[in-house]
């Protein structure tokens, strides 16, 4: 079983262009959560890994399910969603493999105009970071325009790594009894439960 562990929460105090989670533990999976609140400057939501703001980043986008915009080549910062002066939440995945560049899918959700009558506009994002000698251990979120982060917002990292396999430390020779079907099964001592008894 996958267990995730909270890397990090950060919350935008006001008068601040962009939060970060400062040094995170680095986990071969990513998950991160912004919820952006209507009153930054506008623009894309964005992301850089590790303080790297050269143009490292590369990504296509669709709105709404329309066409893919692919002229996003070459960028200093990952794009995650749209803000647009509007509340939005952006939701990463990000598979964090030191040797290999750093893909990710994002999904956002904007409120557009406040009340049931209007429908919220979705975007979907694909991109990556194309580093292949370190893993992420620092996010920072920041606005296209770099204006000031309405105070509330607030970005969230979840982090895992694979599954540990574990396996049986019994003796060669355990006896296990299913009561279902009252079958009897001994252990080998490596990998296998032989039946003994099936009635």
């Amino acid at each position: 079983m996958t267990t995730w562990e909270r890397l990090a929460s950060v919350t935008a105090g006001g008068s601040t262009t962009t939060i970060t989670t400062g040094t995170i533990t680095a986990r071969k999976h990513l998950h991160v959560e912004v919820k952006v609140l209507a009153g930054a400057s506008g623009g894309q939501n964005e992301l850089n890994f590790n303080t790297d703001t050269g143009n490292n980043y590369s990504m296509r986008l669709s709105d709404d399910g329309g066409s893919d915009g692919t002229s996003y080549t070459s960028q200093d910062n990952a794009i995650i969603g749209d803000t647009d002066n509007h509340d939005c939440l952006c939701v990463a995945d990000i598979i964090n493999i030191i040797s290999s560049e750093k893909l990710y899918i994002s999904h956002s959700v904007r409120r557009m105009t406040s009340g049931a009558g209007t429908v919220p506009q979705r975007t979907e994002i694909v991109g990556k970071w194309a580093n292949t000698s370190a893993q992420i251990t620092n996010i920072t979120y920041q606005t296209e325009l770099a204006g000031n982060i309405a105070s509330g917002t607030i970005m969230t990292v979840w982090g895992s790594d694979d599954p540990v396999e574990t396996t049986l430390n019994l003796p060669a020779g355990t006896i296990f009894e299913q009561t279902d079907d009252y079958k009897y099964y001994m252990w080998d001592g490596t990998d296998t439960w032989t039946v003994m008894v099936a009635n």
